[in-house]
């Protein structure tokens, strides 16, 4: 038997064996017939124990949602009867809890075993668990098998969660959820995730049979810790194109409207016309190039109707802006009429070119996901440059405490900006130096040289330039 050869192979110290044979055929008379081979069988022997048996399982990942498939192998080459163990700890090892046993004497086993990871943990998120698989018999034990750093995501609001890239909420879960909105009955039950009690992940989901508000709350908690946690668009485990050509651009934005915030405004849009009916955005910058205030999505007809539901977040400290979005109802929507609008200070004052990634994912329907593409936006400064010497209204005005504007040049030049009262009294210098071309954001506090507050009513504040002076008027208030 195999057994018999692997004991004798291994008594030689042998670990390789060529049997080689040729048939031939005769008559009576000894007369060759015909000759077949000759025929070769190699033997190859591992140095293993053979007197322990010899078990491995294979995983699919180390990410699992609902159901984690395990796969197990075992080689004993004895005829004892053996117990199949497979324990698991969320606590690197230190206490270990016993998830199947099975019993077998066959030589050589291959099962499968499918583990309810959402029956075993509910609706959570599980780090770091071990799993460890062994073999056990009367006075035999196999070796241990370990496998570490898995984890087990059983999100709600996740209904599409296979395969791994799916798993955490995105806009094709976006999708499902509106599309039974209102429903009830039966068969909306495993979309059923309203009302919900506690904090995600962990949730305590108690059913009410209607799919609502109820559970648009329960899917807005959960989508903003899976965007915390898993992004919408993992570039880790996803494959993507790169777009050399980018069907994007981004421009500055020259417009008194942005003085709402204290950084200067960029654009970013899709150049093509594009239907669809949902989308994954993310976009990718370094935090040590500049601090981006504010990102905002925007489409005024798309808000005006209602059209557009979408999620996002901007993560600051590692320079993530992600938008899921699903259009509300079923209908394709202008993706080109959508702008990304960015305000951002530069903290890199060298620099006047700063690289954006932009990755992104069209739905075209719930069942037709289209090609995740990737393109590189540089950033330019100088594209806020105007066509001429620019100086904005301020804002707020009338204004209490302090205000802002934004001037622009389109040289070098040296640039002096005061305020006056309405007497033509020189109140305060609040710029005097060289400047590059570009557009500055300048604050004035209400105050005199002395730092003194000054009393209500109209001001000027004039911009001079090598050739050119422009005066706005403003008004404060007590």
């Amino acid at each position: 038997s195999y057994l018999d050869l692997f004991r004798k192979m291994d008594s030689l110290d042998i670990d390789s064996l060529i049997i080689s044979w040729q048939v031939q055929v005769s008559d009576s008379s000894d007369s060759i017939l015909s000759i077949n081979g000759p025929f070769s069988l190699n033997i190859f022997k591992d140095s293993v124990n053979i007197d322990i048996p010899y078990i491995s399982f294979q995983l699919q990942d180390s990410l699992f949602s609902r159901i984690m498939a395990i796969e197990v192998q075992s080689i004993y080459l004895n005829n004892d009867t053996l117990d199949f163990l497979m324990d698991y700890s969320m606590d690197q090892g230190q206490s270990w809890i016993n998830e199947f046993n099975i019993d077998s004497n066959q030589n050589i086993i291959n099962f499968n075993y499918l583990w309810d990871v959402l029956d075993e943990f509910g609706w959570n998120y599980v780090e770091d668990l071990t799993l460890r698989f062994y073999a056990t018999g009367d006075n035999i034990f196999s070796d241990t098998v370990f496998v570490s750093g898995i984890n087990v995501a059983n999100l709600v609001g996740d209904y599409i969660h296979t395969p791994v890239e799916e798993v955490g909420l995105k806009a094709n879960d976006i999708a499902t959820l509106t599309s039974i909105f209102y429903d009830t009955g039966e068969e909306i039950e495993i979309y059923d995730i309203g009302p919900s009690t506690g904090v995600a992940p962990l949730l305590t989901v108690e059913k009410d049979g209607v799919i609502d508000f109820e559970d648009l709350a329960t899917f807005t908690q959960m989508w903003y810790w899976s965007a915390d946690n898993f992004l919408n668009i993992d570039t880790l485990v996803s494959d993507f194109i790169v777009d050399n050509i980018s069907q994007f651009s981004i421009k500055g934005v020259i417009d008194d409207h942005y003085l709402y915030s204290e950084g200067f405004p960029y654009e970013i849009s899709y150049t093509k016309d594009l239907n669809l009916s949902g989308f994954e955005l993310k976009i990718e910058y370094n935090v040590e190039d500049f601090d981006v205030i504010s990102f905002s999505l925007l489409n005024r007809s798309l808000q005006e109707n209602s059209e557009l539901i979408s999620y996002r977040k901007h993560n600051e400290e590692i320079g993530v802006y992600m938008v899921s979005a699903w259009s509300k109802n079923q209908l394709q929507i202008p993706f080109q009429d959508i702008k990304t609008k960015i305000f951002l200070a530069p903290k890199n004052n060298e620099k006047v070119k700063f690289p954006f990634e932009i990755y992104f994912l069209p739905y075209f329907s719930d069942n037709d996901k289209g090609i995740l593409s990737h393109s590189t936006l540089n950033l330019d400064l100088t594209s806020l440059i105007s066509e001429k010497v620019h100086l904005s209204s301020n804002y707020p005005n009338p204004f209490n405490s302090s205000t802002k504007f934004i001037f622009s040049i389109t040289q070098p030049s040296f640039v002096v900006v005061k305020v006056f009262d309405i007497l033509g009294k020189e109140i305060k210098t609040l710029v005097s130096g060289y400047f590059q071309p570009g557009s500055e954001i300048i604050s004035w506090d209400g105050r005199d040289y002395s730092g003194k507050e000054m009393g209500a009513g109209m001001y000027f504040y004039q911009l001079k330039t090598n050739n050119t002076i422009i005066s706005k008027k403003m008004v404060l208030l007590k």
